[in-house]
């Protein structure tokens, strides 16, 4: 376990504040920090906690295909209704996989882990195969969102 000490320094208590709270807002989700003989354990955002509250994670095939259609209509310019979805991990597998066909004959693969609310989604469209990150929230309305970390090439699959 990492431990941070915040000791008292020739800082003014306000730079000592300003210290600490950098530190919290770096700490990873999850990480421990020992502040003098205080456990404080970093809780999950509200909108972190929605995302499983609103059923999204729970429903993996309604999840699978709004990542699926956000990708392709997103990061391939396709427009293409989902046709069929189907999961192919284990129900009690921690990451959630599903394979998405399309009304056009394309084949889309997503995943994801609850723990992160990070999502994965692959598409192959002819020899043009990439695969894209995106980080994953839940407005107050119960709207599933998601934000572009990066795309990168992948083989077909």
């Amino acid at each position: 376990m990492k431990t941070n000490r915040i000791s008292a320094s020739r800082q003014s208590n306000a730079a000592q504040e300003l210290e600490a709270s950098e530190t919290w807002a770096s700490t990873p989700q999850n990480m421990q920090i020992r502040m003098d003989t205080t456990l404080l354990q970093r809780a999950p955002t509200a909108t972190q906690a929605k995302a499983s509250d609103e059923g999204w994670e729970n429903d993996v095939e309604s999840f699978a295909k709004r990542l699926a259609e956000h990708h392709l209509s997103n990061e391939r310019g396709i427009s293409d209704k989902i046709e069929k979805a189907r999961r192919i991990s284990a129900a009690s597998s921690r990451t959630h996989e599903c394979e998405l066909s399309t009304e056009g004959g394309l084949t889309v693969r997503t995943l994801w882990q609850t723990e992160t609310n990070v999502a994965i989604a692959k598409s192959c469209i002819q020899d043009d195969c990439k695969a894209c990150a995106y980080n994953y929230t839940v407005s107050d309305a119960g709207e599933l969102n998601f934000s572009l970390i990066k795309c990168w090439l992948i083989a077909p699959f």
